[in-house]
């Protein structure tokens, strides 16, 4: 019944706004000439019967010559869905510019969109780089992004493309420019998402600027036989507000699309605002409930992960600037950033197979590979012992944040590479980092001179595991391993030395 009541009002509304239509947009998609000698007649036929052209509501399948006739909106932005082994054979490097956008400020009353397609060679894995929340909001922040992120991105070699999850920009969309030769300059194509900072603050066209630079807000691409679908769930909430939400247009689309998707097909669906922070939830999982979805999103500046079902998960991906470029600057003059989950600034690398199985794992930016989690141990530093929160035990306790864990993750650790694996318990904590910073910051001891405060609060971390290791423990040099798995896509390892040394030898 629930299903119905949906389809019911999304009729409704497809019907008020076919009513209100008044753009054209007349072209054609073709095959590339340095493509065509390779295309015979009955593959060509069998591509062009499975192209379509889309504006984020309306859906229309090319004619078999590959014209089409679309009609939409003042705003919106049209492209093609292409499929398995075809992409558009475009030289931009951010994808969504390949997007044709119906300029709300010049209002043609018909547009022209010719599209060239290519093939491309399927890959047994693609990788994706999926990263939160740049907000840059001045020239300071614009170098901050240049000598961290940038640089990480442009030695990348194993990046198959780039998702910006929004917040290119913190409430300044001056720097879309510099923001655009940025993402233009890394070594592989881009594609990029809304943030409700990236937002025009007026009652109609809020993605007017993001769109006019970027191509689309809302736009769908088959890479690998994977499809991310991009939507903006920014809502506008009274003239400078907004909420989470999925619009009517958009519930619409995603009604039409997934018939259209093999239901063994992975979908991505990114966005924003996570799904687990949106209004109307329950209706964007009803409509996806049949399919295997991975959900990426940005906006609360932590990481997070929610299960849905067997079949859907979201990542909170986290954000590239921390916890809003504050806390101390390193000798580079680089701010800490440390998020309230305890996560260094970074990103993720998501590896999807062919057959649609991932796996993923967290990239600091400017670390190691390898550096998936922290590890505390107390009676370590001479520093824990002026923090309270991190000096009351008289036992060595190990505290591990695995920091992409979730409830579904089991953390297990062992000393010394030899014995049985001891399981570890989560704990609502704050990570002993956020602890430490948030401890000197009311100590007046941070912010030092040309640092900002940390924007670090009580809130507990959502993957912090604690173990107490045995008593029995000799003084010296120990090492502790530790292992976080979960059925869902995370497969993870750390380790490091402690030192005890007790009144007992």
């Amino acid at each position: 019944m629930k299903k119905i009541v949906v389809t019911i009002g999304l009729f409704l509304l497809a019907c008020n706004l076919l009513m209100s239509q008044n753009i054209t947009v007349k072209g054609g998609i073709y095959i590339s000439s340095n493509e065509r000698v390779n295309v015979k007649k009955k593959e060509l036929k069998k591509v062009f019967s499975n192209i379509y052209v889309s504006d984020g509501f309306t859906i229309e399948k090319v004619n078999p010559d590959g014209g089409f006739t679309i009609q939409s909106r003042l705003g919106f932005s049209v492209f093609p869905i292409l499929p398995l082994g075809w992409e558009v054979d475009s030289d931009l490097m951010i994808g969504n510019n390949n997007s044709l956008y119906l300029d709300s400020i010049k209002q043609n009353d018909a547009f022209a969109y010719h599209i060239p397609i290519r093939k491309y060679q399927l890959k047994e894995e693609v990788t994706i780089a999926a990263i939160g929340d740049v907000q840059i909001a001045n020239q300071q922040e614009l170098q901050y992004i240049n000598a961290s992120l940038m640089k990480d991105l442009l030695s990348r070699s194993n990046v198959n493309f780039n998702l910006f999850l929004g917040d290119l920009v913190n409430n300044n969309i001056d720097y879309f420019p510099q923001v655009k030769q940025q993402i233009e300059s890394l070594p592989v194509k881009s594609f990029l998402v809304l943030g409700n900072h990236d937002r025009d603050i007026v009652d109609n066209f809020q993605d007017y600027s993001f769109s006019t630079y970027f191509g689309a807000s809302n736009y769908v691409f088959n890479s690998n036989g994977v499809y991310y679908i991009i939507l903006n769930n920014v809502y506008p909430d009274g003239p400078r507000g907004y909420k989470g939400k999925y619009s009517d247009e958009q519930l619409f689309f995603i009604e039409k699309i997934l018939p259209l998707i093999d239901k063994k097909a992975r979908i991505v669906l990114a966005h924003h605002i996570p799904l687990q922070y949106t209004s109307n939830k329950e209706r964007m999982l009803d409509l996806l409930s049949e399919h295997n979805v991975l959900i990426l999103s940005g906006h609360t500046h932590t990481v997070e992960r929610f299960h849905y079902s067997p079949f859907i998960q979201e990542l909170v991906v986290g954000a590239t600037c921390g916890s809003w470029w504050t806390g101390e600057k390193d000798v580079y003059g680089l701010p800490s950033g440390l998020m309230q989950c305890g996560t260094p600034r970074g990103y993720f690398n998501i590896n999807i197979k062919a057959n649609g199985d991932y796996n993923f794992s967290f990239k600091g930016v400017g670390l190691d590979d390898n550096d998936q989690m922290s590890i505390w141990i107390n009676r370590q530093d001479t520093l824990d012992t002026w923090i309270d929160e991190l000096n009351d035990t008289d036992s060595y306790v190990a505290i591990a944040n695995v920091y992409a864990g979730s409830d579904s993750t089991s953390v297990y650790y062992r000393l010394n590479g030899e014995g049985e694996w001891h399981s570890m318990q989560k704990e609502k904590l704050r990570d002993p980092a956020v602890a430490r910073v948030s401890s000197l910051n009311h100590q007046k001891v941070y912010p030092t001179k040309h640092s900002r405060r940390a924007a670090l609060r009580k809130r507990v971390s959502s993957h912090v595991w604690k173990a107490l290791l045995p008593r029995s423990l000799k003084n010296g040099i120990h090492k502790i391993e530790i292992r976080a798995f979960d059925s869902y896509g995370l497969e993870v390892q750390g380790s490091r030395l402690f030192f005890v040394k007790t009144e007992r030898e």
